[in-house]
């Protein structure tokens, strides 16, 4: 039971995460920071990271390599916006893992619940719909177009 709970909070802040992100994704593609979202992603998106390393598994799964690699991107975030407060290179460096990470948190949403061996149910919420093992492994219409589009924005100004 207490890992039905676990999953339902760690999806609920993933959901947060990607709301926001895509609120923040918004402003980028206007040209402009909103802190406000900024400061929701970054901790809801650093929070789903985190808690999808206490899922139990064994050895190393996809989840666990993708929740690495948007750590050290949602690092370089964060020191980017309040270390370096966006000055030169950083301003390009914070949107493309910025963008990155929401892409990362998007994707890996989709998959980590076959890598984790959930219920049904669990894949089903999860997922988005998604009912079988073959499903969920299939990648997204558009996702790699979307991450190209995305990751073009580092050149535009916040």
């Amino acid at each position: 039971m207490a890992l039905q709970y676990f999953t339902l909070i760690h999806i609920a802040i993933s959901i947060a995460g990607i709301a926001s992100g895509f609120g923040l994704f918004g402003g980028l593609i206007a040209g402009r920071l909103f802190p406000g979202w900024a400061v929701v992603f970054l901790a809801a998106t650093i929070a789903t990271s985190v808690t999808g390393f206490f899922f139990p598994f064994h050895g190393v799964t996809p989840g666990i390599v993708v929740g690495v690699v948007s750590l050290l991107t949602l690092g370089v975030a964060c020191y980017a916006l309040y270390v370096r407060r966006l000055n030169g290179v950083w301003r390009r460096a914070f949107v493309i893992t910025a963008v990155m990470s929401l892409y990362l948190n998007v994707w890996i949403d989709r998959r980590s619940p076959v890598s984790r061996r959930s219920t049904t149910a669990e894949l089903t919420v999860a997922s988005g719909g998604i009912k079988t093992p073959n499903q969920a492994l299939q990648q997204p219409a558009g996702a790699c177009s979307f991450f190209v589009a995305c990751s073009s924005l580092g050149s535009r100004r916040c």
